[in-house]
């Protein structure tokens, strides 16, 4: 009996290549699997990457809204302590207006008083001997 014949040869390629089979449909969705979760691990950090930089945009807009206002907010302070100085400026310059009127009104009237006191010493001095 001879061992190689073309019916071994068959028989013995046929299990070759039955491993082979057997070994790639094993090996064939383990490697699909590590690919995609590969690709998902990929997609999912750069996901991820984007809703930080998302997130990190609408911070920075919403900060930048907050300067905004406060600057608008702060522009609107100013411009009331700004109206209310004027009106105490007016108002110190119209009392000062007002006492210097007064002021010279007195110093008319003053003159009016010193003449009425040098008229009155004239006539005591003229009753009295000395």
């Amino acid at each position: 009996m001879e061992v190689v014949t073309f019916s071994t040869v068959t028989f013995v390629l046929g299990l070759i290549g039955l491993g082979i089979t057997a070994y790639k449909s094993i090996n064939n969705p383990q490697v699909k699997l590590d690919k995609t979760q590969a690709l998902n691990e990929e997609r999912d950090k750069s996901k991820a990457t984007v809703l930080a930089q998302k997130e990190t945009e609408s911070k920075a807009q919403l900060l930048a809204e907050q300067v905004k206002w406060e600057k608008k907010a702060n522009g609107e302070r100013f411009a009331e302590v700004n109206k209310q100085i004027t009106n105490l400026i007016a108002v110190n310059q119209n009392h000062l207006h007002t006492l210097e009127m007064k002021i010279d009104a007195m110093g008319g009237r003053m003159g009016t008083v010193e003449s009425s006191i040098i008229k009155l010493q004239t006539i005591i001095e003229e009753r009295i001997p000395k």
